[in-house]
């Protein structure tokens, strides 16, 4: 999002009037054209103008420089000797780029608990009140104004060109002379950050687009940046979050390989079966269901670790994928971008062996005929990560790592 030019002839958050003796040229003045800021320093900019009917009207921006939120305060007094009747509008313009084609770029609001976005192609959107939040937005960036369910404020959204686009909250001026009208809220301009939005009243993290694994990527996140905090390195977060991951799993996954182990100790009898019924399928799928019922074995039981942690490896995507907290983050040595694909294959190639390795010490109960289709897969999955994350790349690496560790143990303390 470029905030840097006017778009259609507007500044972001400037103040537009429709009341008599006003227009959108007011010429106020102001006692800081620059200001500086040290870490939790805050400062306002004053803008006044006198009108000469005697309508004064006062604008502050108020800067921290902690935060990306600007509060915005707007009085306007009548010392005239007629009423006054019109409004004030305040804008948020901005350039948006189709940088990412699978992620939304313009304006979005959030009203009714849940974010709405507006596409180019798609009429304004006008409402007035129950809007804690809008504005405009891209993958990385968020440019929002917080009415905070104010019921008197209005507001639009829509697309000013193909290229930009426009947020306005408008508050009506009705004052008799003597009267002052006052508006107050605040505004974010800054990057969709997590941690930041969750100290943020008014649900603004619902900005991040995570998707239908939101309920598991945001706690995955805040568990990422939790270890990040201590260590400094998402790649050592991301290890120890596959570490975690695997002791939850530990009891499944010693029971899965187990059951791959009775699996294939009736192999000889599964032979037979299959041999004594080929002419008769069903009651061959019959028999061989009444061996496992009778030796207690789970035909499906070897894949029930890998399929419950499927959501996790969807959530970690989302985040790597839209989170700005791993942007450009590095771990070490090539790889300088987790968000990133590995730019050498390097970590994909080694995932593909700890595969295959994982593969090999696993007990198979499958028929020949499977077992070798079976190890294709390390060489299918390796080509399938060449594209992804290196982050997501990284949690397959350890995960297999820590798997087959577990078969040796395991194994060993079966001989």
């Amino acid at each position: 999002v470029n905030m840097s030019s006017r778009v259609g002839g507007e500044y972001p958050l400037q103040t537009r009037f429709w009341v008599k003796g006003l227009d959108d040229t007011v010429p106020f003045t102001f006692d800081n054209r620059k200001i500086t800021l040290a870490p939790g320093e805050s400062r306002t900019i004053e803008l006044n103008y006198t009108s000469p009917e005697g309508v004064i009207v006062k604008k502050e921006l108020t800067f921290n420089g902690s935060t990306y939120v600007i509060g915005s305060a707007l009085d306007v007094i009548n010392k005239s000797t007629t009423k006054l009747e019109g409004g004030a509008t305040t804008v948020l313009t901005a350039v948006y780029y189709e940088e990412f084609a699978r992620f939304h770029s313009g304006p979005v609001t959030f009203v009714e608990d849940k974010a709405s976005r507006l596409k180019s192609d798609e009429a304004a959107q006008i409402g007035r009140g129950g809007v804690k939040w809008l504005g405009l937005e891209d993958k990385f960036f968020l440019l929002a104004m917080m009415p905070g369910l104010d019921s008197e404020i209005s507001w639009k959204q829509d697309f000013v060109t193909e290229e930009s686009a426009r947020t306005e909250l408008a508050s009506t001026i009705e004052l008799r002379p003597g009267e002052t009208k006052s508006v107050a809220f605040n505004s974010y301009i800054g990057p969709k950050e997590y941690k930041i939005f969750k100290e943020m009243p008014g649900d603004i993290e619902e900005a991040i687009e995570f998707g239908f694994f939101s309920f598991m990527a945001k706690p995955v996140l805040s568990v990422l940046n939790f270890f990040q905090k201590y260590f400094k390195n998402y790649g050592i977060a991301i290890i120890i979050l596959t570490v975690l991951i695997k002791i939850a799993f530990y009891p499944l996954s010693k029971k899965s390989m187990s059951s791959m182990g009775d699996m294939q100790k009736l192999q000889p009898q599964m032979k037979a079966i299959k041999e004594k019924y080929k002419e008769d399928k069903p009651r061959q799928n019959k028999e061989i269901m009444d061996l496992y019922k009778r030796h207690k074995v789970n035909p499906v039981g070897g894949c029930l670790p890998m399929v419950l942690q499927i959501p996790v490896f969807i959530a970690l995507y989302e985040v790597l994928s839209v989170a700005i907290d791993l942007r450009h983050a590095p771990f070490m040595m090539w790889i300088t971008d987790l968000s990133a694909m590995d730019p050498y294959y390097i970590s994909p190639v080694l995932m593909g062996g700890s595969m295959f390795l994982q593969q090999k010490m696993s007990p198979s109960g499958m028929d020949p005929m499977q077992a070798k289709m079976m190890m294709m897969m390390p060489v299918v999955f390796t080509f399938l990560f060449l594209k992804f994350p290196a982050g997501l790349v990284l949690y397959w690496l350890v995960n297999n790592i820590l798997t087959i560790a577990q078969q040796y143990q395991i194994q060993r303390a079966k001989a």
